[in-house]
């Protein structure tokens, strides 16, 4: 009887898991589901009468359940998935072409920058974070440009002669910095 339970569930583990190939797929899977727990947590809350303690009770009951329902199922998904990449990993076929792709990702990992790894989908806040870093390269080479450029300017002439007649006459020019004393 207790065999036949664990091959019930095993076989509703599979079942949930059919449509999911990678890891990424099944932590997605997992905060769909956290997120639909999370807005009907947020009706039942919402149903609840303002003075009816009772009900309050019931609810938060029922919503301890809940939480402890999807966490067992995911944990069980988890190694579930866990186990049965195991077992794919293991055939010669899958490792051969996991080296081959492996062996690609590498020579296209060699055109990116250091530290940038090749992860597919970026998410918006990566995406920002490697414009602004792209933003801030490009600020840094107009700014070296313009500091070579600036050497040959009228000013930085009028600064050099200014110097030059200073060390003459044994005198030196310091600058003074606003706010310091």
């Amino acid at each position: 009887m207790l065999n036949m339970a664990t091959e019930d569930t095993i076989n509703a583990i599979e079942q949930r898991l059919q449509d999911i190939e990678t890891e990424d797929d099944l932590i997605a899977k997992h905060k769909k589901e956290r997120r639909d727990m999370q807005a009907q947590i947020q009706k039942m809350k919402n149903a609840v009468p303002k003075g009816d303690k009772k009900k309050k009770k019931e609810s938060t009951d029922q919503i301890a359940k809940l939480e402890a329902e999807l966490d067992a199922r995911q944990e069980e998904e988890n190694d579930h998935f866990s186990r049965r990449t195991l077992k794919k990993e293991k055939e010669p076929n899958i490792v051969k072409e996991k080296i081959t792709e492996d062996l690609e990702n590498a020579d296209s990992d060699d055109t990116q920058e250091p530290g940038v790894q090749n992860q597919g989908k970026k998410s918006k806040a990566q995406k920002r974070r490697e414009k602004k870093q792209a933003k801030d390269k490009e600020r840094e080479v107009r700014i070296k440009e313009q500091e070579s450029e600036n050497k040959l300017g009228p000013r930085q002439q009028e600064m050099a002669k200014i110097k030059a007649i200073l060390k003459q006459r044994g005198l030196a020019l310091f600058e003074v910095r606003p706010g310091s004393i």
